[in-house]
């Protein structure tokens, strides 16, 4: 059980190596690249949120799950109401694949700056003795 929980906290912490590992062996599997990194990038979400939730805890931010899952549902109502209001008519798989890419790039984002603020942090712990 250590050895699988490692791993997942690998995965965790480096949500890009899930990426990687997906977007390879999808082409191995002679996956078209659009459709492999399309699979690469949800499967990644997944990884991405609780990637977000560890950085941002670790810096001390309160209530990080909590605030996390209310801005990822403030994204999708405001999408389903540029939808609406668009007249656009999707259906909710169309919804929900274009949601969960933008949770895609918006996780990436976050994370992204989690790790440059706790770099920042960091330096300036140091600096300061």
């Amino acid at each position: 059980m250590n050895t699988i929980e490692s791993i997942l906290s690998v995965f965790i912490i480096f949500p890009v190596l899930v990426f990687i590992i997906v977007w390879f062996i999808g082409k191995m599997m002679g996956i078209r690249k659009k459709r492999r990194t399309g699979l690469a990038a949800d499967i990644t979400t997944i990884a991405l949120f609780f990637a977000v939730a560890i950085v941002y805890d670790s810096l001390s931010f309160p209530n990080v799950m909590t605030n996390l899952l209310l801005f990822l549902v403030l994204i999708a109502i405001i999408l389903v109401i540029v939808l609406w209001k668009n007249k656009s008519d999707v259906g909710p798989r169309v919804i929900f694949r274009l949601l969960w890419r933008i949770y895609f790039l918006v996780l990436s984002i976050l994370y992204f700056l989690g790790w440059v603020f706790g770099i920042f942090q960091s330096i300036t712990e140091y600096v300061s003795g």
